[in-house]
């Protein structure tokens, strides 16, 4: 029931949160197998402000790319649904959207972020973040956390991104960084529970060939003007 319960506390959270009018969640069964469906079906009837899509293979881009395009507000932002990086996160970065931000990430990279996860994780988790910064010549230290953006503002960057794994939030991060430069990065409090996984070589040679092609691509794309 952590799904049900994780939504719930997003639920209240966001309906008692003053700086918002109005809200939705976005749900995105990412080609779930397990009795996920089931769970979503039930929440959708007892709740109000909720739209659940799926999508029709597996993968983090998919379901980002799903849940940003069927969204109905302009104002879009990721967090995982096990609030991994706690509740709060989300009235910080809508703060700084006010405040006049194009991309407010909540970054595991920030000097005053508190990051505690297995060894393995961690150094490879940084090691990414530094060839990151260097390849792509940016000074965004995690784009692997939670984002904040306005959709309509940034609707032709978007179009643009089009990766259907994990690369998409870094795909994303870079592409409106480099067309607009006015990303803001929120600390985070980051201490693992429960997740267990361990990053394999097989994961990590993917992760980083896909880095690799994003950076040919990145090379030859153009930013888009916004007026």
């Amino acid at each position: 029931m952590l799904l049900k319960d994780n939504f719930v506390a997003y639920y209240e959270y966001l309906n008692n949160l003053t700086c918002i009018e109005n809200f939705e969640i976005v749900l995105i069964d990412n080609a779930c197998t397990d009795t996920t469906p089931l769970i979503l079906k039930q929440l959708r009837r007892d709740y109000k402000n909720i739209q659940i899509y799926k999508t029709a293979r597996k993968g983090l881009g998919l379901a980002l790319k799903e849940g940003i395009d069927r969204a109905t507000y302009d104002v879009v932002m990721f967090t995982a649904i096990d609030i991994c990086f706690g509740l709060g996160i989300i009235e910080q970065s809508i703060e700084k959207y006010l405040e006049g931000y194009t991309l407010i990430l909540g970054s595991k990279g920030h000097r005053k972020s508190v990051y505690k996860a297995r060894l393995q994780r961690m150094i490879f988790s940084r090691f990414y973040n530094f060839l990151l910064r260097l390849l792509f010549n940016t000074n965004i230290r995690d784009t692997q956390g939670t984002f904040l953006i306005n959709k309509k503002l940034n609707q032709k960057t978007l179009s643009a991104v089009d990766s259907e794994d994990a690369w998409f939030q870094t795909q994303l991060a870079l592409y409106i960084n480099k067309t607009n430069k006015n990303t803001v990065e929120i600390p985070v409090r980051y201490i693992e529970q429960g997740r267990k996984s361990r990053i394999n070589y097989t994961d990590a040679l993917k992760i980083l060939r896909n880095m690799l092609k994003g950076y040919l691509k990145y090379r030859k794309w153009k930013p888009f003007n916004i007026i």
